[in-house]
């Protein structure tokens, strides 16, 4: 049941995993060190969160680190700095609004649902963003540039859950088996203004969301293709994961995840679910997965299954990446591989 809670309840008290080992000036830049670790070996500019997302630093690992310890210079505090002891989690997402990635020309919109939206115009074919569990509109900001430059109007959604003013803040996750209503939403604005294509991206979570709105919405068959972003394909594996790192026995996400779904104390709860949604299968349209086999988030080992289901698909793998920092690890070689496939739609 504590599972189950911690599945569908957003934000809340999040404390990342790092520890801030030290804190200390070079002139005007701030340095720190963290311990080396799988989450803190991948190379480019990434956030640092602590405190709830109270805290957040733009970091840069630097060269100099010894055999334990890898050093980050800080480039952009929004907000308070990091300290000794604090714990702190990397995250790809790498600004807050527009003006931080210097894009020119993105407006706000409203949506049917009243949720708001980030539009940037360029053409008739569109690009809809989705992001993942407990971010926010920011987290696609980073691939703006690089969508633009293949002429795809874009238009980057709110969740229900995500908190006022951009999402109705709700705090709630269906885990997909509801939010593929408000990327339908997001469709039938785009045709509504003109579009001639839709193409639909999303970073984890959000992967499974249009997954599901491919699946059950009349629209879904009009979308010509999509991109994921180290998506959630299974959350019976994905939880198995995070269960096995929390110490929980072998079993325990199954009989967790069946419980969502029919017990009858769960759905009182809200807790439950009405079914278990998976992206193992034909998605029918040309698809471009990025992933790495370390995501250390989500489960990646059905990636072969997934793999083998979409023949046609461009899977792009991003050795020793972690979850949604895959494009911060190798930034010019992602945005390439984006242009690439969508220019060829």
């Amino acid at each position: 049941m504590i599972a189950a809670k911690r599945l569908v309840t957003l934000g809340g008290k999040i404390e990342g995993e790092i520890p801030v080992l030290r804190v200390w000036n070079e002139g005007e830049l701030v340095k720190l060190a963290l311990p080396i670790g799988p989450d803190t070996l991948p190379a480019g500019l990434q956030s640092m969160f602590w405190d709830s997302r109270e805290g957040h630093s733009l970091v840069f690992p630097v060269e100099e680190s010894s055999s334990s310890e890898r050093i980050y210079a800080v480039q952009r505090n929004f907000g308070k700095k990091a300290n000794k002891g604090d714990k702190v989690w990397l995250s790809g997402w790498t600004g807050e609004v527009p003006d931080d990635f210097n894009l020119k020309g993105v407006y706000e919109v409203s949506l049917s649902n009243g949720t708001l939206a980030y539009r940037m115009d360029a053409g008739s074919k569109w690009v809809v963003h989705v992001h993942g569990r407990n971010a926010s509109r920011a987290e696609t900001l980073r691939n703006f540039k690089a969508i633009q430059q293949a002429e795809f109007t874009q238009l980057s959604i709110s969740l229900e859950s995500d908190l006022e003013p951009s999402g109705l803040g709700t705090r709630r996750s269906a885990l997909a088996t509801t939010e593929w209503k408000e990327v339908e939403t997001a469709i039938r604005y785009a045709y509504g203004q003109g579009a001639e294509q839709v193409v639909l991206f999303g970073f984890s979570l959000g992967a499974m969301i249009i997954g599901e709105c491919l699946r059950r919405s009349s629209l879904g068959q009009s979308v010509a293709a999509v991109v994921f972003d180290s998506p959630l394909i299974d959350f019976e594996s994905t939880l198995e994961l995070q269960a096995l790192k929390a110490g929980q026995p072998k079993g325990f996400a199954n009989y967790s995840l069946s419980q969502m779904v029919t017990s009858r104390l769960f759905r009182v709860l809200g807790l439950g679910i009405p079914y278990l949604p998976t992206l193992i299968r034909n998605l029918g349209r040309p698809a471009l997965i990025f992933y790495s086999d370390v995501d250390g988030y989500v489960s990646m080992e059905k990636i072969p299954l997934l793999q083998a289901l979409n023949k046609s698909g461009v899977f792009v793998s991003f050795p020793g990446g972690r979850h949604c920092r895959l494009y911060n690890q190798e930034p010019e070689r992602y945005s390439n591989e984006l242009v690439k496939f969508l220019k060829r739609l």
